[in-house]
């Protein structure tokens, strides 16, 4: 046993570690949570980021440069300790890019040292991710770049915290309750699953293309996450424990950026002077990773300079914005009508607002709506 205090306890051994939850100082745990079979190693363990398989092409989006390749890094290796420590629920981890980043070898690394296995794709039933979520500490989704109709509304369901409910077999009113523990880890060139609420509720890991001196043989990485399995394990139990005491026992955590307040407290128990900035990254990345369906706010965030001009604001009807940014060189689909697209705006406002963005509008009868865009 790794004892943390005498309200929290790790339970590590060849059987597996098993997390014994007790929700101190607020933070949530799942009702228990047990990784197969491993061998803790006495000295102490190896981070996760020191294995290849761990470090893809991470790079810092144009429009967000404060996400840097370090505050990803950071936000990855407090999240895997969270997901050893059984907190839930915890950021879906999307890794985002096109070929040749690493990011299929990273979801992989991910599920075959947490779950010991590989990472799936999504079939046209939900009942078989499903079954995976209830079962499995990480739900790894290789490729999913044209997501069924249904697969962001699991998503969110994992990441809310949600039950599994469901009429027992052969009955008419029994039912079936099921917790999932199962945190998402995707791979995807699009985040095409990534819809406003769900990219809100993402970690996004953002990968560029290996120099060819960089790239690894495939068999390599992964021999090297299996043949090491243990000694990272080790380490991500110790971080839990010592993580979970800090927590505990600190005095006062700030009120920090995110949806995951939990997830939030992993990352400030990492790095007390970096979090907050860290996590405000992680907010302004967020927006970046929403599928086609937003559009629209990526569109203003990447040509805001013009569409506000000189004059430092824009002022107009919401069925007019489209065809502005498209003249700035924005590629934006059909969106429909200016209802539509007021709409987008309204739901759109807090993206807009971390990006020192201001929107407000004004009904001036007749049914008019004008939107006033301007800098916070």
């Amino acid at each position: 046993y790794l004892s943390c205090g005498p309200a929290r306890m790790v339970r590590a051994s060849a059987d597996g570690l098993t997390v014994l939850p007790n929700g101190a100082n607020g933070v949530h745990f799942a009702s228990e949570t047990t990784l197969p079979e491993w061998q803790p190693v006495p000295d102490g363990g190896l981070s996760p980021l020191r294995l290849a398989a761990f470090r893809p092409a991470v790079k810092a989006p144009d429009d967000v440069p404060s996400y840097t390749p370090a505050v990803q890094e950071l936000l990855l290796e407090a999240w895997l300790v969270a997901l050893v420590a059984g907190i839930r629920p915890l950021p879906i981890l999307a890794a985002i890019g096109d070929r040749d980043g690493g990011k299929t070898r990273l979801i992989t690394a991910i599920c075959q040292t947490i779950g010991g296995n590989r990472p799936t794709t999504a079939s046209e039933d939900p009942r078989d991710l499903w079954t995976l979520a209830v079962q499995m500490p990480v739900l790894g989704l290789d490729n999913v770049d044209t997501a069924p109709a249904w697969l962001a509304d699991l998503l969110a369901a994992l990441v809310t915290g949600v039950s599994y409910q469901r009429r027992r077999m052969y009955t008419n009113t029994g039912l079936d309750s099921t917790e999932p523990v199962a945190v998402p880890a995707v791979s995807t060139r699009t985040a095409a699953f990534a819809r406003p609420d769900v990219a809100q509720r993402t970690l996004p890991i953002l990968t560029d293309a290996f120099q060819d001196a960089k790239r690894q043989a495939d068999n390599d990485l992964e021999n090297e996450v299996t043949e090491r399995r243990s000694e990272v394990l080790t380490w991500l139990a110790l971080r839990a424990v010592a993580m979970l005491d800090q927590v505990e026992h600190a005095n006062r955590i700030p009120a920090l950026p995110g949806r995951f307040v939990d997830f939030g407290r992993v990352v400030w128990s990492f790095d007390q002077e970096r979090a907050h900035a860290a996590l405000e990254a992680l907010q302004q990345a967020q927006a970046l990773t929403v599928g086609n369906s937003d559009d629209l706010l990526t569109a203003i965030v990447e040509h805001a300079d013009g569409l506000l001009g000189e004059s430092g604001q824009w002022r107009g009807k919401a069925a007019e914005l489209p065809g502005k940014l498209t003249a700035l060189g924005a590629d934006l689909p059909y969106f429909g009508g200016g209802k539509l697209i007021a709409g987008k705006l309204r739901e759109g406002k807090g993206t807009l607002a971390l990006f020192g963005l201001a929107l407000d509008w004004q009904n001036m009868g007749g049914g008019h709506v004008y939107f006033t865009l301007k800098r916070r």
